[in-house]
């Protein structure tokens, strides 16, 4: 990234530590935003499971969308499969069954308990 890039980039959006433990203020375009530590640690946990989930060979788009008739970007299908997709029994490819290991996973998604 060139200089000119990066300097624009710290211009428009800039993260500050605050000295309340509790929060972490964010500028972005001069606009203070006051953000709760859990949840920018929430939001990680969210997509580092998405993560494991489109590495771990068990995650296909197309296949959902065409099995479950949905009409999903990729992104999308897979932002619906990790929310309420999973919860539903949906299947998240061909090789994995959601229903017949639903419950063994206790609760938990089924591709991230394993």
């Amino acid at each position: 990234m060139t200089v000119k890039k990066l300097n624009f980039f710290q211009k428009i959006f800039s993260i500050n530590n605050s000295q309340d433990k509790r929060h972490k203020i964010i500028m972005f375009f001069g606009i203070k935003i006051k953000l709760r530590k859990k949840l920018i640690k929430d939001i990680n946990k969210i997509n580092h499971e998405k993560m494991i989930i489109l590495n771990s060979g068990f995650w296909n788009s197309t296949w959902y969308n065409k099995q479950y008739n949905y009409t999903f970007s990729d992104k999308k299908a897979l932002d619906y499969w990790y929310e309420k997709g999973w919860y539903k029994g949906e299947s998240p490819s061909k090789y994995i069954n959601v229903k017949h290991c639903g419950h063994l996973t206790q609760g938990i998604n089924p591709i991230i308990a394993y």
